[in-house]
This record gives C-alpha cells, structure tokens and sequence, in this order.
C-alpha cells in the first residue's frame, strides 16, 4: 500500500474512446427498468457478502511513477488525487512482475496448463519468454483480484474527485458503471471478495483460453501472444456477457439505460452511473477536465497503443 498524498485539487479527464455505436434510448426510459430485473438469488448472494474493503488496485509497468511525476497532470489528479479524497483506503500499484505473481498464485482458480500458458517460461538469464501479452494479463489479474481480495480496481487514466465511502454508502457490494450507454465498463470495477460473478468470467474465459481454438484446443498464439480479436474478446465482451447472464439472467443486455434504473433498485447493493466525459463514475464536472490527458504519462514511458503492438506481432497491415 501507498500512503495519502496532499495535492490540488483534482480535474476530471475525457475518457477513452469506445469505438462502438451506442445503445439508443431516452432519459426517461432510464428511470423506468421495464422488465429489466436484477436476479433475486445473485441479490441473496450479495447480501452474504462482507462490504466491499478499503482497497484499491491499479496496474502501471513501473509502481513508483507518482513519486517520480507528481507533477504530471494525470498523476496528480488521477492516483494522487484519489488518495487526497481517500486517505483511509489503501493503494497498491502491480508492476509487471506483481501481475504474473498474481496470476501464479491463483491454483485454485487457474489449472497449471493455463498458467503455463500466462506465464511461458524463462530464458538462460532468468527473463520470461512466450509468455502471454501484458494486456491478457492484467485482464486477468483484475479478475483475480476483485474475486479473491475486493476492493476496486480502475485503470491508471483515471481521474478521481470522489470520497469512496460516499460513492458506495454502507450496502454497497460491488459497482457496475457504464461507458455511456455503450456497455459496462471494464476499466473500474468494485466488489466485495468471493463474489460469484467474477469467478463466473474467470471460468469462462479460461473455457476459451484452452477450448477455444483449433479442434478444441487452446487459442493460437505466437510466441505467447493472442490475436488481437482473440484477446479482445477475453475482455470487456467476456465481462458483459456474465454481467448479464449472472446479474440479469439474460443473454444480453440490450437497453443499459433500462438495466442502470434496475440496479437502482437493489438498496444500495449494486452502485452504478452513466460515466461519461467529465462527468463519471469516480469524478464530478468541473472547469479544466479536457486539459487532462495520459498522453504525458504514456510518452514517459515508451506506452504506445496495445492493439499497434499485436498488429505487429501478428504482420496484420489492415
């Protein structure tokens, strides 16, 4: 864990593009949930739950980056700025290395095939190689994590100006923000530790991952990494598909809007918000939030977009 850090106050930043059309739907049907009902047994599950823990995790390929750029505007109203508003929660930044031990550690949750195949093996000095791409990783690790400790975890381009006791109240059990009206967000996730939904998307993606390729068998890969459409689909389509299996009992979810105003209806159990620029799930709208961007942080680092890296990896041109 990292100690609380005075800063200034933070700014909200515009969040990343989706790339995908969004849901059509009214802000008066989003008061109204139609048919759309959270199941009463994953209801009865949560209730059974501890509260969610004062922890949150996020994942950076150097977990001293704040110390070196608090200046950098991300830094100090993303990481920096969550701190400030939650000196009693703790962070913990992964490096590279935290994200493969957790993944190493997780046998009662991945089988030795499977983990060998995360973490491929190490060359005569000791460095991994064939090992599956960072992004697949922390896909996972997040998983891993919300399931077996809680807390929340958000990407490191987030910008946060809200008090988390707040956010979640005292019945709080696990979040479930949307990107806009586009889908469920991937990049913030909250939970209570030994929720069932996400042991349910960490067992299937590991279906895919060892069943899912050529005549059953494992997915393609070279030298570790998935295609890009491949690991895309471990991702956020995976975290919607059980969303709406396991909370909604449904094959999809169609209408967020409508699903949003379900999960308000659940006494606190499930938080949820429209998260869009400048007004989201962990910030609120104030003056100076499109001046914030994690281009600086990202260009520090050499941290390029993951898609142009497994294009290249794969000779894909289109």
């Amino acid at each position: 864990p990292v100690p609380a850090a005075k800063v200034p106050k933070p700014e909200p930043m515009k969040l990343r593009e989706q790339g995908r059309k969004e849901v059509t739907s009214t802000e008066k049907e989003a008061e109204d949930p139609g048919d759309f009902a959270v199941q009463e047994d994953f209801l009865d599950h949560l209730k059974s739950l501890d509260p969610i823990p004062r922890k949150v995790h996020i994942f950076f390929k150097d977990k001293e980056f704040y110390k070196k750029l608090p200046d950098d505007k991300l830094v100090q109203h993303g990481i920096l700025g969550l701190m400030r508003m939650n000196p009693y929660w703790n962070v913990t930044v992964y490096d590279d290395a935290d994200i493969n031990a957790v993944i190493d550690d997780s046998k009662r949750l991945l089988s030795e095939q499977e983990r060998k195949i995360l973490l491929g093996d190490f060359d005569g000095e000791g460095a991994r190689v064939n090992d599956a791409f960072i992004v697949e990783k922390t896909d996972l690790a997040r998983l891993i994590l919300m399931y077996t400790e809680g807390g929340m975890y958000m990407d490191v381009d987030r910008v946060v100006n809200v008090n988390l006791d707040e956010l979640f109240g005292p019945n709080a059990r696990m979040c479930l923000p949307t990107s806009s009206n586009v889908n469920f967000m991937q990049d913030i996730q909250c939970s209570s530790a030994n929720n069932l939904l996400f042991r349910d998307i960490i067992e299937g993606c590991s279906k895919v991952r060892l069943k899912g390729g050529k005549d059953g068998g494992p997915l393609l890969r070279r030298a570790g990494w998935l295609k890009p459409n491949d690991l895309f689909s471990l991702g956020p389509p995976m975290y919607n598909k059980w969303i709406a299996q396991r909370v909604f009992g449904r094959e999809r979810i169609d209408e967020l809007p409508r699903a949003r105003a379900a999960i308000k209806r659940t006494d606190g159990l499930i938080v949820t918000k429209k998260d869009e620029w400048c007004d989201g799930f962990l910030v609120t709208p104030f003056d100076g939030c499109k001046a914030i961007s994690r281009q600086s942080l990202y260009s520090h680092y050499g941290m390029k977009p993951w898609n142009d890296a497994l294009k290249r990896h794969w000779n894909i041109t289109e």
